[in-house]
């Protein structure tokens, strides 16, 4: 029993560090698409919230002293001297629930300052940050007499909960390639997209935006193995290099191509079983036309034998009920084919 514990708290554990992994790579994705809007903020990740087992995922922090910032039209442009982000992946609920969790985080966090007011609730924002689309807290939210605006496509303002700016962002649906990080992690990640980001990578001179390249790359490999595979095995010498050449994934891509290779052996060997018993639904269709055409001639030869045995016996004037009784014919035929030689059969 405690090796069976102890092997359900290692699967627990191991799902746990999956999720913390995804949501470091839709962290990274998000550094990207701040762009040159990074240098002017401090990024604290897994930030404390007092001495209580709660955490915010990011708080983006304006640096001071950092002189004037771009003007941004993403992500960024809600942003003020503190910004809250909460991450989910595809396959974590986003609801009216986590909503609150986190405008609670923001409060508690605005509480913690070192005197009163030091952080404004007009310097605070929040954006929730999700691989994909959050209809059923969009819908919720108009349905509730909240605003809903649609700032850009992917990003909706959200108004009237609290007096704290909000955002929901759908990161695989920004657009412009400083989004390709984000875009290229959800599961059927568009063909283009994957080109473009590996070209991306290909270009990045810093380390440190290289590191964070490889491990957004790691979770769309896993969540696109079948393209990569083509690509692998379709895209251009160069392509295939490069791949190769930025993470070093040979074993890996190994993997890809093996498992590629086996789902089409597999669905040859399917299509070959379904010829197989098409051809033996053929064949015996065939057997029965066949067998039907020849019970039919021998029909069709016994009818003859005994229409000319009834001619011979009508000639020989034998009464029509022996006639009946040797041809094993009814009488109505029988007359006919008197009539049709002229013999009365009585």
């Amino acid at each position: 029993m405690a090796e069976l514990d102890g092997e359900q708290k290692e699967g627990e554990e191991a799902e746990e560090h999956k999720y913390r992994d995804r949501e470091t790579q839709i962290y990274n994705g998000l550094l990207f698409g701040l762009g040159r809007h990074r240098e002017y903020y401090d990024f604290e990740r897994g930030y404390k919230l007092n001495r209580k087992p709660r955490e915010i995922d990011c708080v983006i922090i304006r640096k001071k002293n950092a002189g004037p910032m771009p003007k941004g039209n993403g992500i960024e442009k809600i942003f003020r001297s503190h910004n809250i982000v909460e991450f989910k992946n595809a396959r974590e609920p986003l609801n009216i629930d986590t909503v609150w969790k986190v405008i609670s985080y923001a409060a508690q966090y605005k509480s913690e300052g070192r005197w009163m007011d030091e952080i404004p609730i007009e310097e605070v924002t929040i954006t929730f940050l999700r691989l994909s689309k959050p209809r059923k807290l969009l819908s919720y939210l108009k349905e509730h007499g909240y605003e809903v605006r649609v700032e850009r496509t992917g990003i909706y303002y959200v108004s009237g909960l609290v007096g704290i700016s909000m955002q929901i962002v759908d990161g695989t649906k920004l657009e412009g390639d400083k989004y390709l990080p984000l875009r290229v992690q959800r599961k059927n990640a568009d063909n283009g997209d994957i080109s473009k980001f590996l070209e991306m990578i290909g270009r990045l001179k810093d380390d440190a935006d290289r590191e964070m390249a490889e491990g957004i790359l790691s979770v769309s490999i896993e969540e696109n193995r079948e393209l990569y595979a083509r690509l692998m095995k379709e895209g251009d010498k160069a392509m295939r290099e490069n791949i190769l050449r930025i993470l070093n994934l040979d074993e890996q891509f190994h993997e890809l191509q093996e498992g590629m290779r086996i789902a089409q052996d597999e669905k040859r060997k399917a299509q070959d079983e379904k010829r197989k018993a098409q051809d033996e639904k053929r064949k015996a269709q065939e057997g029965e036309r066949k067998a039907q055409e020849l019970l039919s001639e021998e029909k069709q030869e016994n009818t003859r034998m005994k229409e000319n045995m009834t001619l011979w016996m009508l000639r020989k004037n034998i009464p029509i009920n022996e006639i009946c009784e040797v041809t094993k014919m009814d009488r109505e035929r029988i007359a006919e084919i008197a009539k049709s030689i002229g013999v009365s059969c009585v």
